[in-house]
């Protein structure tokens, strides 16, 4: 039986040219086919590996979008002549001559084409395959994707896949429309939540409503930006997204709770065993993160990014905004952190320190009384009863951040705002965490202190 010896290779046309068609030439027993491969490219761009250039430092998103296009386009080709000759050997014993195979690459081509005309790309694989990753272009430049934001995208992804089985439609750039959203928002509503926390008694509601109204809302404002990037890259001309009854339902204010400076004081005097350094991580994390303003995001990369290049200060540009901000560096705890570590901050996952920072936080006194939390869920007033400690997260420190340097520090929220980095007040009013009397007690205190330094109410 006759072997399969084929070669294939692309080179350029006219390697001198601005721009050059991509051949490729195929050669077995003698022969020798020059095929074109559909493809043009800057003879500049064309590595020795015969591939299109995709990590060019100065390249555009568009641009690089372009040159992955050619090289699948490219390993397309490659296996379909590695599937003719595999084909065609096995049937008949021997490899095709070249009018033969001519005419077999000619049909291949034919199908493909056909095939690529007809399949068009669908926002379900939008959102998995081309929704950007890492960073992606913008009119104020390059931004960076969190890998929690890309997260937020995949689940948006699979909630929409569940909502179109369970309607049995097509869910696809199309139907993102007005009439989508009056079943989809009901849906999210009603559906039962799997995997909620319930670790305590449930005054109101019951176990099986539905999604909160502020996840709700995170969902609809993730389909708003995945279609605003599908219009922008040219993918679908629907807008109907953009009409103003395709709103987020009211992002409703929880009751969130916070560390003051005396509870993250202790937090940081609490001792642990040899046995538990995964909890002494978890706190040191969320110390950081609670005297510096810092998302868990940027603490991920700030082995890399963080740089300090003033005494006593940090400078990062934060993951989520791409923003350059330089926070004091408050010591102790911080600087006392990042002496342990030798200035490089142990990694720990996201979900792994927000069940350990749970626990440490149960260490603390008063932390093991119950919290009452009343928010809507399945679009009613649900009340249920949590333990303290169980409401901590990571996230916590970042609140606890910018309450503590306004209520208790007194510092400007506008200059808080340019370490957390929040543009809008309204959106940094929500993270700033006190009761009513809370704020009476300070505007009393801090009135008396200006008008009568020498007494203070209590």
């Amino acid at each position: 039986m006759a072997t399969d010896n084929h070669f294939i290779n692309f080179n350029l046309r006219n390697p001198k040219a601005k721009e050059s068609t991509i051949h490729f030439i195929v050669r077995w027993r003698g022969n020798r086919y020059v095929g074109n491969a559909n493809s043009r490219i800057n003879p500049k761009h064309w590595t020795k590996g015969q591939r299109a250039n995709t990590g060019l430092l100065k390249q555009t998103t568009k641009q690089r979008d372009a040159y992955k296009a050619i090289n699948k386009r490219l390993d397309m080709n490659r296996e379909t002549v590695n599937q003719i000759f595999e084909t065609y050997l096995e049937q008949n014993g021997v490899t095709p001559d070249l009018a033969t195979f001519k005419q077999l690459v000619k049909d291949a081509l034919n199908k493909q084409d056909s095939q690529a005309e007809t399949k068009k790309m669908t926002l379900l694989y939008f959102i998995d395959n081309v929704m950007p990753t890492k960073t992606f272009a913008t009119k104020e430049g390059l931004k960076t994707v969190t890998p929690q934001t890309v997260r937020n995208y995949k689940q948006t992804g699979r909630l929409l896949r569940e909502f179109g089985a369970k309607y049995r439609m097509d869910i696809d750039f199309d139907t993102i429309n007005t009439d989508f959203y009056n079943k989809f928002v009901p849906w999210m509503q009603t559906k039962p939540v799997q995997g909620r926390q319930e670790n305590s008694m449930t005054v109101g509601g019951k176990n099986d409503l539905g999604h909160t109204s502020n996840f709700i809302g995170k969902t609809i404002n993730n389909i708003k930006s995945i279609m605003n990037y599908a219009v922008e890259k040219g993918y679908t001309e629907n807008l109907a997204y953009k009409d103003k009854k395709f709103i987020s339902p009211v992002d409703e204010r929880i009751d969130h709770i916070y560390l003051s400076v005396a509870q993250l004081d202790e937090m940081w005097s609490l001792p642990f065993t040899p046995k538990e350094p995964h909890l002494e991580i978890a706190r040191d994390l969320f110390l950081i993160s609670a005297w510096t303003g810092l998302r868990f995001s940027d603490l991920e990369t700030f082995n890399e990014h963080a740089r300090f290049d003033n005494p006593g200060q940090i400078t990062i540009v934060t993951q989520k905004t791409g923003q350059e901000v330089t926070i004091p560096l408050i010591d102790p705890p911080v600087k006392s952190i990042l002496d342990k570590y030798k200035g490089r901050l142990p990694h720990m996952f996201n979900q792994k320190a927000n069940k350990h920072i749970k626990t440490v936080a149960a260490r603390l006194k008063d932390f093991d009384n119950d919290l009452t939390l009343t928010r809507t869920e399945g679009g009613a007033k649900v009340t249920r009863v949590f333990k303290r400690s169980e409401m901590v997260s990571m996230h916590t420190a970042r609140r606890s951040f910018a309450t503590n340097m306004v209520q208790t520090f007194s510092v400007s929220p506008f200059n808080v705002m340019k370490i957390t980095g929040h543009k809008t007040f309204a959106v940094f009013d929500n993270y700033i965490k006190s009761t009513a009397s809370e704020v009476a007690d300070q505007i009393a205190d801090k009135v008396n202190e200006l008008r009568n330094p020498q007494m203070k109410i209590s």
